[in-house]
């Protein structure tokens, strides 16, 4: 993309930024009231420290700095430098010389009167990137909806997807966090924490249980004598073959998924490893609780990440499949093998919520149904894809997400060897495909977990 960017008055008279192509990076109406809404959402307090990916013409920013107030902080990351210099050519960048304020761009033109000292001006996307991932862990995210990267950016339009995504489920269930961290507190203090696991499965093989449309049939070549870690939507299926895992993860925060453990018999309930926010019915039906805590916190619930090297921490803000993997690395394991980890959308699945009626259908039909409404409802965002084994499937933009997530996981920890087993996986760039019928697992020798000190 060629030419400038330029700032116009919206309907409002506020200042809206417009793309060198004549588009409105933002509203054109009322510019002002989205940048309210949004940091209304992202629930602000005075003291907070954000970072902001992409900035407009500067509502969004006004409205951050107004809600945190003189003690918070604000870091811009804005890769388009073309931005900025029409934001301070039209006299409407005042809060660009902010005190509080950082900025991460590539190269500006016009000048920053006693301002360079707080910005960080990146001649590289690697360097941009980088700039990023030095920053403070306990810095919130926004993301400005207008944000149009330029070329070499590319990536950060998985990043700025991916954070939607979690940003829209946090506020979905911003209420059931809530509730949850306060019910929870007293038997989350009392668990056994993850990080007395670390070890636990050194060298071992270890099979990670999603709750995809490809458990039925490994789980059933695959059987009980392997070290198994489940998701909550995987524990019905494995119950339907024989199969107890050894450990389950559950953090989703809606009490529906209270249902996955209560269904089954007390004896059958495995430890489960939960986060602060994990479904208070999750916690009530739990036989055994390990406590894990987020390494990035949910933006918008006041649930603080404690950082990828904290003692405790699991991955979290994707999926849940992700976090049992993280499980998995903690656990010492040297082979990850993904089961029902598909992330692909099929006309029939072996799981949804695992409730009292889909479990009746498992036994009468041997499957949870079909996903018909799903498809009917979420038509227009699905993806065309192509399975590990080549075959046409369909998939998601959220779980292409994830599919990066667990990519990103892989990659992080080279020295375990991730694999998949499901022939109608999407495909996880470095996790190959093999036939579970040609694979010799290492069975279970010894599973016992430490007492809480």
């Amino acid at each position: 993309m060629t030419g400038a960017y330029s700032v116009q008055p919206a309907r409002s008279g506020r200042p809206a930024l417009v793309r060198p192509d004549g588009s409105w990076a933002e509203s054109r109406f009322h510019p002002e009231k989205d940048a309210s809404r949004r940091v209304a959402d992202a629930k602000l307090e005075p003291g907070d420290k954000v970072l902001l990916l992409g900035m407009g013409a500067g509502e969004l920013p006004r409205a951050i700095l107004g809600a945190c107030g003189p003690d918070g902080r604000l870091v811009i990351a804005e890769p388009e430098g073309r931005a900025i210099d029409a934001v301070m050519a039209s006299g409407h960048g005042e809060y660009l010389s902010d005190e509080r304020v950082e900025v991460i761009t590539s190269n500006v033109v016009v000048g920053v009167s006693g301002t360079t000292r707080a910005w960080k001006i990146c001649r590289t996307a690697q360097e941009f990137y980088r700039a990023l991932a030095a920053l403070d862990s306990d810095l919130k995210c926004l993301a400005h909806p207008g944000l149009t990267p330029p070329p070499g950016y590319e990536a950060l339009v998985s990043v700025i997807e991916d954070f939607e995504i979690r940003r829209r489920s946090s506020f979905r269930f911003a209420d059931d966090f809530e509730r949850n961290i306060q019910l929870n507190r007293e038997s989350f203090a009392a668990a056994l924490p993850v990080s007395r696991l670390r070890g636990i499965l050194a060298g071992e093989d270890v099979i990670v249980a999603g709750g995809g449309p490809s458990l039925e049939s490994i789980s059933r070549a695959v059987g009980a004598d392997a070290n198994w870690i489940a998701v909550g939507t995987a524990l019905l299926p494995l119950r339907a073959r024989g199969i107890i895992p050894h450990l389950a993860v559950i953090t989703d925060p809606q009490p529906s998924v209270g249902i996955q453990l209560s269904t089954l018999d007390p004896d059958d309930r495995p430890p489960v490893v939960v986060f602060p926010s994990t479904a208070h019915e999750v916690i009530l039906a739990a036989r055994r609780l390990i406590a894990a805590h987020p390494e990035a916190g949910w933006p918008g619930t006041g649930m603080p990440g404690r950082g990828a090297n904290h003692e405790n921490a699991l991955p979290a803000g994707g999926t849940v499949a992700t976090t049992a993997i993280g499980l998995a690395v903690l656990a010492g394991a040297r082979r990850i093998y993904l089961a029902g980890v598909d992330l692909a959308e099929v006309p029939e699945r072996t799981h949804t919520r695992g409730t009292a009626s889909e479990q009746m259908m498992v036994e009468t039909m041997g499957r949870f149904g079909t996903i018909e409404a799903s498809l009917q409802r979420c038509r227009g965002e699905f993806i065309e894809a192509v399975s590990v084994t080549g075959t046409p499937i369909r998939t998601r933009r959220n779980l292409q997400l994830y599919a990066r997530a667990i990519e990103g996981l892989a990659t992080r920890h080279s020295s375990v060897e991730f694999l998949q087993l499901s022939p109608m996986a999407l495909p996880l760039r470095g996790i190959p495909f093999v036939d579970v019928s040609n694979r010799n697992l290492s069975k279970i020798s010894k599973f016992l977990l430490p007492e809480p000190t």
